[in-house]
């Protein structure tokens, strides 16, 4: 465990003060009572009982993260902390007797050991049982005060996230270039085809009702994020025509489950943009669904000409993966493959989707 020293600094800074403040309640209680009191004994005693435990800290504090009191486990890691307590509140008050005795009366600290044996002083280990525990009880208040804190930041962090990628998918769709092709597109089919052309233009305001409906939207279910995707991607055929064919290959126990809000959009768009564009006779998108061993898999691949450079995910795909970074952690990836074409494989740990 690593401690810095600002805080070891701290730690002392707060022992020094709780013992001051029992010194000085002592010596205004002996006031009102007309007895005496030795100052110097008094804050000798003190200081070296809340600095005992302040260096017992750094063997309490271990303990109290290896083992946590939480419901699930409070009966498995309760009795190691009773133990742990008895341990600790037996060095507590031998380090800080002995402490005491080397100070104030040096010449009876052989003569005073018998004392440990004394009723009152094992009685007294019973008080150092106690603080261990109130230690541990506010090691956690802070501890969970904090952790809340930082959830508090990330979740600050993935909402300025996900407006952001809303943001650049809204910008995407009203863009000149995208709406002229779109538009272009529904003005030349009125004069060949003018349901399809309805069509078309239908797609286009669902499409971006869609993105104003999710505005805020951390998460959606699978299924809400390919009806978004097959509104785009017909759009996009309508530019194409022939181009561009689309497949799906989605699992039913998929369709359900919960994923970020505009995961995939950006990896199909990156498929048009970079697979099918570039090729004269346009090509074809094959997007994916399944689960296995406790994990969501979804896939986007598309056959064109692969990446040049695996490693360059370029702005749209590196955020994709970031997201999901900080979403999952260790219980998502992201791979990207080069073969017949370019391929990219997302997994999601299913018991890590409960997030809502």
């Amino acid at each position: 465990m690593k401690i810095s020293a600002n805080k070891i600094l701290l730690i002392w800074a707060l022992a020094t003060f709780i013992a001051l403040f029992f010194v000085g309640q002592s010596y205004f209680y002996v006031l009102t009572v007309g007895k005496e009191i030795e100052i110097l004994d008094s804050l000798i005693w003190e200081l070296g009982y809340y600095y005992t435990w302040a260096l017992l800290l750094f063997g309490i504090i271990p303990i109290a993260n290896n083992y946590l009191l939480e419901f699930k486990n409070i009966y498995r890691n309760l009795p190691i902390h009773i133990i742990s307590g008895i341990v600790f509140a037996i060095l507590h008050r031998g380090i800080s007797f002995i402490t005491y005795l080397s100070l104030v009366k040096p010449g009876k600290l052989v003569e005073g050991m018998p004392i440990w044996f004394n009723p009152k002083i094992v009685g007294g280990s019973f008080n150092s049982f106690i603080n261990y525990f109130v230690i541990i009880g506010v090691y956690y208040g802070v501890s969970y005060y904090k952790k809340f804190r930082e959830q508090k930041l990330h979740s600050s962090q993935l909402e300025t996230q996900l407006a952001n990628a809303q943001l650049q998918a809204l910008r995407m769709q009203l863009q000149p270039h995208f709406l002229f092709n779109t538009l272009h597109a529904i003005s030349s089919l009125m004069d060949e085809n003018v349901q399809k052309a309805r069509h078309t233009l239908t797609l286009l305001s669902q499409l971006l009702r869609q993105s104003l409906d999710n505005i805020g939207k951390q998460f959606i279910t699978l299924r809400e994020e390919l009806e978004f995707l097959k509104n785009y991607l017909e759009i996009e055929q309508t530019r194409f025509q022939e181009r561009l064919t689309v497949s799906f290959e989605i699992e039913d126990d998929t369709l359900d489950l919960k994923i970020p809000n505009l995961l995939l959009q950006p990896i199909v768009e990156n498929a048009v943009k970079h697979g099918v564009a570039p090729k004269a006779e346009g090509g074809s998108i094959l997007i994916k669904s399944w689960t296995a061993d406790d994990r969501l898999f979804l896939a986007v691949k598309d056959d064109g000409n692969g990446c040049k450079e695996i490693k360059n995910k370029g702005i749209g795909l590196a955020n994709v993966e970031d997201r999901l970074q900080k979403l999952y952690g260790e219980k998502s990836s992201f791979e990207m493959k080069n073969g017949e074409g370019f391929e990219v494989t997302i997994s999601i740990s299913i018991e890590s989707m409960d997030i809502s």
